[in-house]
């Protein structure tokens, strides 16, 4: 719970120090990557809460959806924003690029988690270069194109 709840406000930051759509899509990206960072343990918790079994409840996992919602909430107004001020591509819907960037992004820090330090031997390249250039795919494939 105390994960997700520092993972909202860290993003509730991002967004504020962004001024278009753009910039803030593209500071949740990067403070997600910083969460993953420093916080490594709370990425591994609210890794597996995503793998848990939907059907247990009590105040715990509603307090941790609540915070998820609210995550959700911030990105999908930063699109919507993004699409208004011309900086994110029009033809997308802000609620299923959410979770498709969200979905990427967490699979992205998984893999490179689940690879445990091994992430070059394996694959040859950087773990943070494979971040960086990850992100900056996801990036082009919603901003505007400059003609």
């Amino acid at each position: 719970m105390r994960a997700a709840a520092t993972l909202e406000t860290l993003f509730s930051e991002a967004v504020a120090s962004g001024k278009t759509g753009l910039e803030k899509v593209t500071a949740i990206g990067n403070t997600y990557v910083r969460f993953y960072t420093e916080y490594p343990l709370q990425f591994k918790i609210l890794s597996i809460k995503h793998h848990g079994s939907a059907e247990k409840s009590g105040p715990y996992r509603e307090e941790i959806e609540k915070h998820g919602s609210g995550i959700f909430t911030l990105m999908v107004q930063s699109f919507t924003l993004g699409q208004k001020d011309r900086t994110i591509r029009k033809d997308i819907d802000p609620a299923m690029a959410s979770l498709h960037v969200m979905s990427v992004s967490n699979g992205i820090l998984e893999l490179v988690t689940e690879a445990e330090g091994r992430f070059e031997e394996r694959f040859g390249m950087s773990a943070q270069d494979f971040i960086h250039h990850s992100l900056r795919l996801i990036g082009d494939s919603i901003k505007v194109q400059k003609k």
